[in-house]
């Protein structure tokens, strides 16, 4: 079974870095991020138009080419998880995750009896399609499934302690936009209320020992703040913003340096 190198390395407290893929579902990708050495795709399938079967296709190619494929979808019911997980996914972000009933259904959707309820699907992508007993398959595949919830709202950040309690997250992930939409400081990264939630975040994390990290932020010196305070899960780059960003740089120093030969 392949293994899931992003949650062996959560688990090590070692920095996970992840390209997201919204826009874009081509396998081609995965090949790509992991020539870049990310350890993870974050496919967003909460956001993306792209379908279950190309967002699958990619998850198997990232299988392949050694990036741990991670989807976030954009809600609890049980075919959104499973059918990822079924074909490809080795991982689950849950967004806008506020309550313990919730994290019970994660649990319940991303693991195997006797700890969850998932349903066992026969060949799986995760195995290379290759036969395998059914508890092990159980035992293995639910060591090798990263459950991930992301904090987006005060209520969240207030709860966070009883809400890692059960034990059901590997990782929590920050979703800085929308975090700091409902704390009334849309996109003020150095806010006080802003910095104030993702400490506590962090040390919510710490004390339960999951992983924490940041997602929807691509600004370096923020990345380094809190990889430096102890995030370890981090969402750094993104399709569109590579496509925003990089060409526009690009284009810039091309002109530049073409005014410049002028003179």
């Amino acid at each position: 079974m392949h293994p899931n190198r992003t949650k062996e390395k959560l688990r090590r407290g070692e920095v996970a870095y992840g390209h997201g893929i919204r826009f874009f579902a081509g396998p081609e990708h995965a090949k790509f991020s992991a020539n870049a050495g990310f350890d993870f795709l974050f496919i967003d399938s909460e956001h993306g138009a792209f379908s279950l079967q190309d967002g699958s296709a990619l998850c198997r190619a990232a299988l392949d080419a050694g990036v741990t494929p991670v989807v976030r979808v954009c809600g609890f019911d049980h075919h959104l998880c499973t059918q990822y997980l079924d074909n490809g996914a080795q991982g689950i972000v849950f967004p806008h995750v506020e309550t313990l009933e919730q994290i019970k259904l994660i649990e319940r959707e991303l693991f195997f009896p006797p700890r969850g309820m998932r349903s066992l699907p026969g060949a799986m992508a995760i195995n290379d399609f290759k036969p395998i007993a059914p508890k092990d398959l159980g035992a293995q595949g639910n060591d090798t499934t990263l459950a991930v919830g992301m904090v987006e709202s005060p209520e969240a950040v207030e709860r966070l302690d009883e809400l890692l309690a059960p034990g059901v997250l590997d990782a929590v992930i920050v979703g800085a936009n929308d975090l700091s939409m409902t704390l009334g400081v849309p996109g003020q990264w150095d806010s006080k209320v802003f910095i104030d939630a993702l400490n506590s975040i962090v040390a919510s994390c710490k004390k339960a020992g999951v992983a924490s990290g940041l997602g929807g932020v691509f600004v370096l010196d923020i990345l380094k703040h809190w990889v430096k305070e102890g995030m370890t899960m981090m969402y750094c780059m993104s399709d569109g913003a590579a496509l925003i960003q990089y060409p526009a740089t690009r284009l810039k120093a091309i002109k530049q340096a073409d005014r410049q030969s002028v003179v």
